[in-house]
């Protein structure tokens, strides 16, 4: 194992700065010449250069979230390391869901009456472009699906530590001496782990469904540009497309995010002695907050911006993409 640090090995500010430039020409270019080649008399479709920028840009963020969630396993000196056998499993499953939930949208937009072909998008190449496109986005999620999977096996290791807590003895007083502070410690700090490895993925996933749903929108964008009547593409489906990418990263995210605070109470309720009286003291009202407050549970659950933002910015993108005007 190299022996340098992790920052020895990242690039310097200007030299990622190219890097990020030269990707997005080389995309841009490689969808100007995909786009000449879709059509017979080798002219670009109408609207299609502003929908490659679009789709340019977004192939740059997803570039730089893939970079950003291997260098996330990097960061954490302390997460065990998988073996092959597990990341061989995971990729797999991760591939079988990601065909699958592409089949399933595939589905839902052709029981609205949407398909590609429909939206104008006749020649295959174009059709091709969006493939790559797609395959691109689950590609860049990856490492951040995995982390999620690697955070939800650390919160079954928290809920055990939390059944090891020694649990003082029933008293109106709260005594500090009393709580099992090693094991406590322990636990709010692999709390905070945990935590950073739900926000993390929530936020670089919004991103990610974010750019797919605003691809989508300029795509509408296209067809009406292409003389189709608005009927075709209507804003309901942007919408909608949004509003499933956004269901997507709640599915992932908030079951994370009950069990984690869930684990949370269950270690407060261990570490503190229960009231002889029925009733807590102040003492021991005071020590529940200030618990509560250390594992951060002292907050609504999405207690950071950066938290919703990742779970709402798809469906709020999709609204300000419908807005624009259909003709």
């Amino acid at each position: 194992m190299s022996t340098v640090e992790p920052s020895a090995h990242r690039l310097s500010p200007a030299l990622t700065s190219l890097l990020l430039v030269l990707v997005a020409l080389l995309a841009y270019g490689a969808l100007w010449v995909a786009g000449l080649w879709s059509d017979p008399d080798g002219e670009l479709p109408q609207g299609y250069p502003l929908w490659a920028g679009v789709a340019t840009v977004s192939f740059v963020i997803w570039f730089v979230v893939f970079l950003s969630g291997l260098r996330r396993f990097r960061r954490e000196p302390g997460r065990p390391e998988r073996s092959r056998g597990w990341w061989r499993r995971s990729i797999g499953i991760y591939a079988v869901l990601a065909v699958a939930t592409s089949g399933l949208l595939i589905w839902i937009t052709s029981a609205m009456g949407i398909s590609t072909a429909q939206v104008g998008a006749v020649p295959s190449t174009f059709r091709v472009i969006i493939l790559v496109l797609t395959a691109a986005g689950w590609t860049a999620g990856a490492p951040w699906i995995m982390l999620v999977w690697i955070t939800r096996e650390e919160l079954r290791e928290v809920g055990g530590a939390v059944k090891t807590i020694d649990s003082p003895a029933a008293a109106d007083d709260f005594d500090p001496r009393s709580v099992d502070g090693d094991r406590l410690n322990s636990i709010a700090r692999r709390m905070a782990g945990v935590w950073r490895g739900i926000e993390g993925p929530a936020l670089a996933l919004g991103l990610i469904l974010s750019t797919l749903v605003l691809n989508t929108g300029t795509l509408r964008l296209v067809v009406l540009a292409a003389g189709r009547p608005p009927e075709t593409f209507p804003p309901f489906y942007v919408l909608a497309y949004g509003a499933f990418f956004a269901l997507v990263v709640v599915a992932i995210v908030a079951p994370l995010v009950f069990e984690w605070r869930r684990l949370g109470f269950d270690a407060i309720a261990a570490a503190l002695p229960e009231p002889l009286s029925g009733v807590p003291s102040e003492a021991q009202v005071s020590a529940a907050d200030r618990l509560a407050a250390r594992l951060g549970l002292d907050a609504p659950l999405l207690r950071r911006p950066i938290t919703a933002l990742g779970v709402l910015a798809p469906f709020a993108t999709a609204i300000l993409a419908s807005l624009v005007p259909s003709g």
